[in-house]
């Protein structure tokens, strides 16, 4: 996703969106990277945010989630299939070009389009997450098309079948770090307390 803020300044970054099966109650996170680290800390996050974990967890086929073997068998990345045991959940992989499977992942995404009506009108990376926090909030208090009420509403049932979170230091454990930077002219990049030399293909990205 590009944005723009008030200054014209840019913003690129996806979206990590999820949505419950029974309440529709939807999550929504800036994701800086399409890494396993990024998408270890928004899965991280979603759980905080319930305050519970769902026992199964429905996935599109991310290469962060899932591998195609060379036999074209999808098969679950070892370090996600770890968060999710530890966690107590099941990461169920969605069928390829099969909607039914996809519905209600699919519908949080229209979350872009309202996202979309901020660009150039917000202050700062702040600004945009407080946006972004604006539509999760609207989207879960608003009426779901399919079941006639707000998720907010029907989560106050669904919420009594999470599972407990557990462990929080082993969570925070598994949950890796990402930094972002822009390679500078002697194309050295600073990560882990050391500095690492790219190729000049990468200078200014």
């Amino acid at each position: 996703i590009v944005m723009h803020g008030r200054s014209g300044a840019e913003y690129r970054f996806n979206a990590y969106t999820s949505t419950l099966g029974y309440s529709r109650r939807h999550f929504f996170r800036r994701s800086m990277t399409l890494t396993r680290d990024d998408l270890l800390l928004c899965m991280r996050d979603n759980v905080l945010a319930l305050n519970g974990v769902p026992a199964q967890w429905l996935t599109d086929n991310m290469s962060a989630v899932a591998t195609i073997g060379g036999d074209g068998r999808r098969r679950r990345d070892p370090r996600v299939a770890r968060f999710a045991r530890d966690l107590g959940f099941e990461i169920v992989l969605c069928r390829p070009r099969s909607p039914e499977t996809k519905g209600k992942d699919e519908s949080a995404n229209r979350f872009v389009n309202r996202l979309r009506a901020y660009d150039h009108d917000f202050e700062g990376e702040r600004g945009l997450m407080d946006a972004i926090a604006r539509i999760e909030a609207r989207s879960n208090s608003e009426p779901n098309e399919t079941t006639g009420l707000p998720p907010a509403v029907l989560f106050m049932k669904e919420k009594e079948h999470l599972r407990p979170i557990g462990n929080m230091r082993l969570l925070q454990d598994m949950v890796g770090n990402v930094s972002v930077q822009r390679v500078p002219a002697t194309m050295l990049v600073r990560a882990a307390g050391r500095q690492w030399s790219v190729p000049r293909a990468c200078i200014g990205k």
